[in-house]
């Protein structure tokens, strides 16, 4: 769930790909981006702890993951077609 979904605010495309950040972080990291002792603690995360830094091993992966994964929808990618684009542009890790 995205910081603005979690927050009962205006919700746009924006907030899927942010949800889309999450499972990415998931499957690179192989855990949540942000863990607590109840779902308030976890939403409340989401919309105010820093990302957990990834292994150095991922960073070139980090980029896309820190722009999904933005608190302000404004920071995030303004489409599924702009993150499209950032994709093709990555370059697989030696």
């Amino acid at each position: 769930m995205s910081p603005e979904q979690g927050h009962a605010e205006l919700i746009d495309e924006r907030s899927d790909l942010y949800s889309l950040g999450v499972v990415y972080y998931e499957m690179l990291t192989g855990r949540k981006p942000f863990t607590g002792t109840n779902a308030m603690e976890v939403i409340y995360k989401h919309k105010r702890a820093e990302l957990p830094i990834i292994a150095p091993q991922l960073s070139a992966y980090e980029s896309m993951l820190r722009r999904l994964l933005a608190k302000s929808p404004a920071d995030r990618f303004q489409s599924a077609r702009e993150l499209l684009e950032s994709i093709a542009e990555l370059k697989a890790p030696a």
